[in-house]
């Protein structure tokens, strides 16, 4: 509770000291909830607003782009790859 008070405080207070609540809109975002709610926290002090949520959804999609652009290029990319070999049946070896 101090802590998010302390700040909402810092952030009336200097509009740059929004780290939690730039924390709190990507968690937000990234559980799909909806506008009104962010908006609603967002009011209160407690988040960023839609703006600056996309904002930083943009910036992190711009670097993520460049990054990739900036790999070499690699003929397969694995994304939650998991491998069963376990088979059907067992079998006996002979």
């Amino acid at each position: 509770k101090r802590v998010v008070i302390l700040s909402i405080l810092g952030n009336s207070s200097n509009e740059r000291f929004n780290s939690l609540q730039s924390i709190i809109g990507f968690f937000l975002e990234s559980k799909q909830c909806p506008e009104v709610i962010v908006e609603l926290v967002s009011h209160m002090g407690v988040s960023v607003s839609l703006g600056s949520i996309q904002n930083m959804i943009d910036s992190l999609h711009a670097k993520a782009r460049k990054r990739l652009e900036s790999m070499e290029n690699c003929n397969t990319i694995w994304d939650n790859f998991d491998m069963d070999f376990a088979t059907a049946q067992p079998t006996l070896e002979k």
